[in-house]
């Protein structure tokens, strides 16, 4: 593995369930798969995790990680507002025409 990516930040969704539901970690890279290798080596199958960045610095990391936060409380709010109250009946027609 190269030097640079063992010290890379991954951005990494763990527990994805829907755009809602899932949560954000920062690991090193080098960390996460070697943890990864050992697990698949013991014969575990680790949770569904997903990379969405690589970062040299951690600061450049928890930027994106927060911006996904952000995302995920937005679509919890925007779920969870219900739809305005429409009329389920057609509109009236104008007797005049």
């Amino acid at each position: 593995m190269s030097d640079a990516f063992s010290r890379a930040f991954a951005v990494v969704v763990n527990q994805y369930r829907s755009p809602r539901q899932y949560t954000v970690s920062i690991e090193r890279a080098s960390e996460m798969i070697a943890k990864n290798i050992g697990l698949f080596s013991d014969g575990f199958a680790a949770e569904p995790h997903l990379i969405v960045g690589l970062f040299e610095t951690e600061a450049e990391a928890w930027a994106l990680a927060r911006r996904l936060q952000r995302t995920r409380i937005t679509m919890q709010t925007l779920l969870q507002t219900p739809a305005r109250a429409t009329s389920s009946s057609p509109p009236e027609l104008d007797p005049s025409e």
